[in-house]
């Protein structure tokens, strides 16, 4: 594919993506988005051949993106609480800054259907998530180098951080309450984590 089709069809999604914040998965059509990118709409037909091709795409954009803002944000030489940390505040940066984003993947997730009328939140799913293996991946360290407790359920503490995370998903940009709310998550997470409940550094 030339750089200009790839440019193309980021185009499109990025033009999805307001479609779908501002006017919802019911208003999202092919001429829509060809407007909002003021484009032709057998543009968008030519680069996605259906909706649900598009959708998928999409989905794909924004989880790439999200794991790359949380992958810049972490540093690999400080210690892994401090990476947590780093986690939990880059994780809710992400859904401050990018508030479309997060409306645009939840009117996917549930109001798309797939061809036989399956709702998207209910596909089976075989790949792992890759937000979820970044924190797996620090929270295991901890462990292996005993900065952690070793009786730590990594798979149910990544989902319950994360969980955590996603309550603050629609916290508008300029919020200070999710800074704070970013805060009281890692001092909890920390004294959970941190053999001594956090005070050993």
């Amino acid at each position: 594919m030339s750089f200009i089709q790839e440019q193309r069809k980021e185009q499109i999604i990025n033009a999805c993506i307001e479609e779908l914040a501002e006017s919802g998965y019911e208003n999202m059509t092919f001429k829509n988005i060809a407007k909002r990118a003021e484009i032709n709409p057998s543009l968008v037909s030519y680069h996605f051949k259906s909706k649900n091709i598009l959708l998928f795409a999409l989905l794909e954009h924004i989880f790439i993106h999200k794991i790359e803002h949380i992958q810049q944000s972490l540093s690999e030489d400080k210690p892994v609480i401090e990476r947590i940390e780093e986690y939990i505040n880059a994780s809710l940066n992400y859904q401050r800054k990018f508030r479309k984003e997060n409306i645009a993947m939840i009117e996917i997730i549930f109001n798309a259907r797939t061809e036989d009328n399956k709702a998207f939140y209910l596909m089976d799913d075989d790949e792992p998530d890759g937000v979820y293996l970044i924190l797996n991946s620090i929270i295991e360290e901890g462990i292996e180098t005993q900065q952690f407790k070793s009786n730590v359920d990594v798979k149910i503490l990544t989902r319950i951080i994360n969980g955590a995370i996603d309550e603050m998903i629609f916290a508008p940009e300029n919020d200070t309450e999710s800074e704070r709310y970013g805060e009281e998550l890692f001092k909890m997470v920390k004294d959970y984590l941190c053999i001594g409940g956090g005070h050993n550094e």
